[in-house]
């Protein structure tokens, strides 16, 4: 017998077998995906604390996490509140008062309804922290300012004379920043006196050291100021940069000042005529000025006390996640980019990041571990944090 005829059938019978699974198997569900990952975990995050006015406030970066100032209204007694934060915005120790609601008015007694803080600005270096507000007084407006320890014990208030104020809740009439050494720089709007150009208003530079309060060369006396006039005050690199805002040809005109100390020099310039200022955010070696231009986000960055400059037309601001930290982005139409990676604690970064995570009036600062944000909100001031989470950023707070 041929052994091959026999075996022939037994293989082709094999072989349809096997072909009538696979094909069977064709027709068979996927095993399912993988159930996604859990939501992250949501940390608290400080309560909401009742505000004077919306910008009665503000929130700095420190070497231990961030600490929010705010002004009381007065139904709740008026004054300054600290809150000292952690990396994630929890409470590491519980509020303090800063300026009591009865404490008496300048030169005079206590009145029978308390002042209260309709503007106030903080800033922190060098394991020193400055506190600046405009004290709304029975018959006058006041700035004041105090200068305080990391511990979180401040001196008494320094005066520093009298303002004007048409509106209570935007900024503009006062911004503080500290230097590495722990200087302190105040720049202030005053009151509206006659020049040689009819009627300015004085704008004061003081340094909060040490020694106490000093005045900085000359006041500026500056016609026809824009409602929010101090648009910003950073102390990069041991220059001193500050901008100030004013009407011309009824448009708006931003003034950049840079000075330094050694070598001594001093820079002026001239940002987006036409546009209204957003904000100075601090950028590696100078700051980055930004500004709405018709509808339009443009920005000009300084550098090196003046001596630099890149300038950002029809910009956008990211904040995309690389290596588990934000970036701060501009992205330009003409191709001129900017990149800020966000290392260790930074204050004053709320105008480089995107308009759908920034209510109005937004404070942020990075603490190395979180951004942090504190925004006015129907009469109080509360609290946000985003981090990065599976390539994003994610808003991370209960």
């Amino acid at each position: 017998m041929d052994w091959t005829e026999v075996r022939a059938p037994t293989v082709l019978l094999k072989f349809l077998v096997a072909a009538s699974f696979l094909f069977l198997g064709c027709d068979e569900d996927p095993p399912p995906s993988p159930p996604p990952p859990p939501p992250p975990k949501l940390e608290p995050i400080a309560a909401p604390r009742s505000l004077a006015t919306d910008s009665a406030f503000d929130l700095v970066a420190t070497s231990t996490g961030a600490a929010l100032f705010w002004g009381q209204p007065r139904r709740v007694g008026a004054g300054i509140q600290m809150l000292e934060l952690d990396r994630l915005g929890r409470i590491r120790s519980a509020e303090r008062p800063l300026l009591s609601g009865d404490t008496p008015a300048s030169g005079g007694t206590p009145s029978e309804q308390p002042a209260d803080v309709v503007e106030l600005a903080a800033a922190f270096g060098g394991g020193r922290y400055g506190v600046a507000w405009v004290l709304r007084e029975p018959f006058r407006l006041r700035v004041q300012g105090a200068l305080g320890r990391q511990d979180g014990t401040f001196g008494p208030p320094i005066d520093f004379g009298t303002t004007e104020m048409r509106t209570t809740g935007r900024r503009g009439h006062l911004a503080l920043a500290a230097a590495a050494n722990g200087t302190l720089s105040l720049v202030a709007r005053g009151v509206t006196k006659p020049c040689s150009e009819g009627r300015c208003t004085e704008f004061s530079v003081q340094r909060m050291g040490e020694a106490g309060d000093a005045l900085v060369g000359v006041p500026l006396l500056v016609p026809n100021p824009c409602r929010a006039a101090v648009t910003g005050h950073l102390n990069i690199r041991n220059t001193w940069y500050y901008a100030v805002c004013a009407k011309e040809h009824g448009v708006p005109v931003t003034t950049l000042y840079a000075t330094q100390s050694e070598p001594e020099y001093v820079h002026t310039e001239r940002l987006l005529p036409g546009c209204s200022p957003l904000g100075m955010t601090a950028g590696p070696e100078g700051v980055v000025h930004l500004a709405d231009c018709e509808g339009r986000l443009e920005g000009v960055e300084v550098e090196a006390a003046g001596r630099r400059r890149n300038a950002f037309k029809k910009l956008e601001v990211k904040a995309p996640c690389v290596d588990g930290h934000p970036m701060l982005e501009i992205v330009s139409s003409e191709g001129h980019d900017r990149k800020f990676p966000l290392r260790g604690p930074k204050s004053r970064v709320e105008s480089l990041l995107p308009s759908e995570i920034t209510p109005p009036r937004t404070r942020a600062v990075w603490t190395g571990d979180a951004l942090l944000l504190a925004y006015p909100l129907a009469g109080d001031v509360g609290l946000r944090r985003y981090e990065c989470r599976s390539g994003h950023l994610m808003q991370t707070n209960e």
